[in-house]
């Protein structure tokens, strides 16, 4: 049976600054130099030497773990130490042979062939410097244009074949790791031998992208998909590209993501300093950490980490496919965070991304008594909506006094109240200060994201970059992580988001919708509360701005109804959430969504989910995509929404603009879903029954078509479909048919199958091409 890890003792040097200290070798000396700590010799380090065919002595070093016998086949792992370092060096910087104890794999840690410095391939403007010859040997070798041709790559290779010669290995389970110069090499070898490998990690080794990218930006390489491990240290920096470090360990996240087929977004996962992105691949996963607070190296833990997340499930098969088992530790994400990013509209909550309904801004609270008007920043916050914030707490919002007053109700019945311009607030009946005060944009109250999850959630939150991400537990935000959460998880690219001043109300009376409705549980506080005008939790279409005091008795009961069906039809579909297959077909809009038979008149291989709520609109639609869309991972989604907007009088460039963010939204959060949205049907007065209210009621024709010139405009500048149904169902007054309606607005049977033709072809078009 494996044995476990333990440490022995050692006999700190902090006097120490060599750069690998060759009393080391063979004793209990250990130094540590922020966080590089080395633990003493392991006794059953072995080193090996051979005289190649080239007259280059090859030196290596073998760790076999006490366990093993020879009975059965075990993994073999091969770690490549940094530059100026050699192969006993990486085992006593690194905790590769503590985890071999216990896990019982066997560790390889060669030499570079000649002077501790690897062959790697780098590029031409930074070879021509740091390959010039110089006393102290510390200069590159001129690798060869042919890979078959690298001494250091073959020594390698070489030495992975007598191991299994010697000792049995598990050929199906052979790993790749570096730190620094050896991470670059062991990159080297995955890109034009990944075929040979199980997978590849290494911490701190960021490749030139000159030498990942060809002149057309696509990537170099003949090893094929391989999983792949990248460990980066946030106070890394690349020579001669300092100010570009940011940049390049992005390009080389990307490598690998396109090579391996990872286009979803990552699960995030931040534990104390150590900040992880899981990436699921199509042909291979691929994995990020940022360390935070580190410089250049490797953490001491960094081979438990890539063993337990990673290596641990991986193998290759005998045919060459990768079989991702189970690992020791799950990737995944944390189950209760939150992500902003100042600029941005979109919000990582609890895994899914939301949207907000205006972008996150960075506030300074500022000093100037006594400055002679003069300016001192006490701190910087990043506020958010607080329709957000409600959300994300599963809290009620009602908004007032045009929007610059607004209560939260939380779950457990704690309620507060804010103020435009306000640094405090009234809790429980109480006053209390917030970090800063709250702000009133574009119709929106904002407040400080850092005190909302602080004082009411008891979480921990970390800020960078302009970034913010609050947890449950303790987690400290690194400046990589912040970048990708930026740019690949919050990018918002709209015009516009994210102004940094307080500008003037674009609208007036009551606060819209949450901003954006989460996966976590809806109470049936929420579902009661729906009936309010003020929260507008499910973008209600019942009510017009122009309701007067004479409205009936039976018009508030219609319409506490129709609201109270819409909060619980939205719970409903919350919940059967999990129980949905991902790669479905999802239709989402109003009621004349809700109303299509579509198991009766749609055929699919795929699971096929109507997600249509009775009164719905465009910004209702908006606040709830995470559970309604997003959160189903559909292969296809085929939107239908905005004739409630117009019955609620609402201008066809402001429905535009929210479909327009609705189909944003969805691009970001789901890339590689196929998105089509449908026209607005058109409407007939004439065909009304008589009914103790209006169906068609202030709808228009003319509004109709304007609103669906907008719309087919809003998809062609997003790049998603737009499918014309308009003509479809018009007669030769352009009137909704009356074969094809009851009642002016909703459709009969022999209405939705002329609306079945458009979506059953997008439904064979994707089935035809594989999706």
């Amino acid at each position: 049976m494996p044995n476990r890890s333990w440490i022995m003792p050692g006999m700190p040097n902090d006097d120490n600054r060599d750069y690998l200290p060759e009393a080391i070798r063979g004793s209990d000396m250990v130094v540590n130099e922020n966080g590089n700590n080395s633990l003493p010799y392991p006794e059953r380090l072995t080193e090996y030497a051979t005289l190649a065919d080239d007259g280059e002595r090859r030196v290596w070093y073998e760790y076999v773990p006490a366990s093993y016998d020879g009975s059965a086949d075990v993994p073999l792992v091969v770690s490549l130490h940094g530059g100026l370092m050699t192969g006993w060096g990486q085992a006593i910087y690194s905790s590769w042979t503590l985890v071999a104890e216990r896990a019982g794999f066997i560790v390889l840690f060669p030499n570079a062939s000649a002077r501790k410095i690897w062959m790697v391939e780098c590029e031409r403007q930074t070879l021509e410097v740091l390959s010039r010859p110089n006393p102290e040997g510390f200069y590159m070798h001129i690798p060869p244009d042919d890979p078959d041709d690298n001494r250091d790559m073959a020594a390698v290779l070489s030495m992975i074949e007598a191991m299994k010669g010697k000792y049995r290995i598990d050929a199906g389970r052979i790993f790749l790791h570096g730190m620094s110069m050896g991470d670059i090499m062991a990159s080297q070898l995955a890109r034009h031998y990944g075929g040979m490998f199980a997978g590849q990690a290494g911490a701190a080794g960021i490749v030139w992208p000159e030498v990942l990218f060809d002149a057309q930006g696509e990537p170099r390489g003949r090893g094929g998909p391989i999983p792949v491990w990248h460990s980066r240290m946030e106070h890394d920096s690349v020579p001669f590209h300092e100010e570009e470090t940011g940049a390049f360990v992005g390009l080389n996240r990307d490598y690998w993501r396109r090579v391996n087929g990872c286009a979803e977004r990552p699960a995030i996962r931040i534990r104390g300093e150590r900040n992880f992105a899981f990436y699921k691949g199509e042909s291979a996963d691929y994995v990020f950490l940022d360390v935070k607070n580190r410089d250049h190296g490797q953490t001491f833990d960094d081979a438990e980490l890539v063993w337990d997340y990673f290596f641990s499930g991986m193998r290759r098969t005998p045919d060459g496919a990768i079989a991702g088992g189970e690992t020791e530790l799950p990737r995944q994400g944390d189950e209760y965070a939150v992500a902003l990013a100042a600029g941005s509209r979109f919000a990582l909550l609890n895994g899914n991304v939301a949207f907000m309904r205006g972008a996150a801004f960075s506030h300074d609270k500022l000093k100037y008594h006594g400055l002679q008007g003069g300016t001192i920043v006490r701190g910087s916050y990043l506020l958010a909506p607080l329709s957000f914030i409600a959300a994300a707490l599963s809290a009620h919002y009602a908004a007032g006094e045009e929007g610059m007053t607004a209560e939260l109700t939380l779950p457990d019945g704690r309620t507060l109240q804010f103020a435009r311009g306000s640094i405090g607030c009234v809790r429980e009946g109480r006053i209390v200060s917030m970090l800063c005060e709250a702000v009133w944009r574009d119709g929106e109250m904002y407040v400080s994201a850092q005190w909302a999850f602080q004082s009411l959630l008891n979480w921990h939150v970390s800020t960078c970059d302009g970034v913010l991400y609050a947890t449950d537990h303790h987690a400290e935000l690194s400046l990589n992580m912040a970048r990708l959460l930026r740019e690949e998880v919050l990018r918002d690219d709209e015009e516009g988001a994210g102004a940094q001043d307080e500008g003037p109300a674009k609208r007036s009376g009551t606060a819209e919708a949450d901003a954006a409705e989460t996966d976590a549980e809806e109470t049936d506080a929420e579902e009661t509360d729906a009936t309010e005008t003020d929260a507008a939790e499910t973008g209600a279409a019942s009510e017009s701005p122009n309701t007067d005091a004479g409205t009936t008795a039976m018009d508030d009961k219609l319409r506490t109804l129709g609201q109270f069906m819409q909060a619980r039809r939205s719970a409903n579909y919350r919940e059967l959430q999990p129980f949905a297959e991902p790669h479905g077909i999802v239709l989402l809009g109003d009621s004349i969504t809700e109303g299509f038979p579509v198991h009766e008149l749609l055929s699919s291989k795929r699971r096929i989910y109507n997600r249509g709520i009775s009164g719905d609109t465009s910004a209702g639609v908006l606040d709830k995509l995470a559970h309604l869309a997003v959160g189903l991972s559909p292969s296809l989604i085929v939107l239908m929404i905005g004739t409630n907007d117009l019955g609620q009088g609402e201008a066809p460039e402001a429905i535009a603009g929210r479909i327009k963010s609705i189909g944003a939204a969805l691009k970001e959060a789901l890339p590689r879903t196929r998105i089509a949205v449908q026209s607005v049907l058109p409407v007939n007065d004439r065909a009304e029954p008589e009914l103790p209210f209006p169906v068609v009621g202030s709808r228009t024709n003319e509004d109709i078509r304007r609103l669906n010139g907008l719309i087919a405009e809003a998809a062609a500048g997003l790049d998603i479909e737009y499918i014309s149904q308009y003509d479809r169902l018009a007669d030769a007054d352009g009137r909704l048919r009356q074969a094809y309606t009851y009642d002016g607005l909703h459709l009969t049977i022999a209405g939705y199958a002329v609306l079945r033709a458009a979506i059953q072809e997008l439904i064979d078009e994707g089935e035809g091409a594989g999706r």
